[in-house]
């Protein structure tokens, strides 16, 4: 549907603000509404279950995850969709003010959806490489890429992918039963290149820690 893009790994550089356990053990991802074009954020703490929750997304001015909206206990779902176009996780913890004994999920993508006047020709990646969209194609398709364009956007400019979290695998939780195929296929071209790109942060930093070591 479109072409995949892996862009050059930028030299690692610590990001503190950005550390997260190499394998949460709880899951967000983002659900359409019903009769909506927006998605709220749905999570899963069971494997090690956490009395209040929050919503969080990465800024990506600062490059730092910030709270979005209230916290939450005793549900599983925000109460109204997020802004699209950004990556969210939720912290759960143990306390109403979200910090003592805390666990954060995977990431989710929120899928952007504008009008198809609204796309651009293309967007530039951190090296400064046009990537075109195909203005022709179905809308689907100029979302699609408009999406997977973003990502990379930003993944160019996080300081260290390696300690980001991973993403929410498309096609598990609710959206494995729920979510619409063409939202499915958003989102599969998205956790490709979010999962490439930081596996490969992940084997860069292990070399470069092994390399350490000696």
């Amino acid at each position: 549907m479109f072409k995949k893009l892996i862009a050059a790994l930028a030299p690692i550089a610590m990001g503190a603000a950005l550390n997260a356990a190499e394998a949460p053990p709880a899951t967000a991802e983002c659900v359409r509404q019903a009769g909506s074009t927006g998605c709220s954020i749905r999570w899963d703490f069971l494997q090690q279950p956490r009395a209040y929750f929050q919503v969080e997304y990465l800024d990506d001015a600062a490059m730092q995850w910030r709270a979005y909206g209230q916290a939450y206990d005793s549900v599983r779902t925000s109460s109204e969709p997020v802004p699209a176009g950004r990556l969210y996780r939720v912290r759960g913890c143990d306390d109403a003010t979200v910090r003592r004994n805390c666990l954060t999920s995977t990431v989710q993508w929120a899928i952007a959806r504008p009008a198809p006047d609204e796309i651009p020709d293309y967007l530039v990646d951190g090296n400064g490489v046009e990537m075109q969209i195909v203005k022709n194609a179905p809308e689907s398709v100029q979302i699609a890429q408009y999406n997977v364009y973003r990502l990379i956007q930003l993944l160019d400019r996080i300081p260290d992918l390696s300690r980001m979290p991973p993403m929410t695998k498309p096609g598990t939780g609710s959206l494995a039963v729920s979510g619409p195929s063409e939202d499915q296929q958003i989102l599969a071209g998205i956790y490709e290149n979010y999962t490439e790109r930081r596996s490969l942060a992940v084997s860069a930093r292990k070399a470069g820690d092994g390399r350490g070591n000696r």
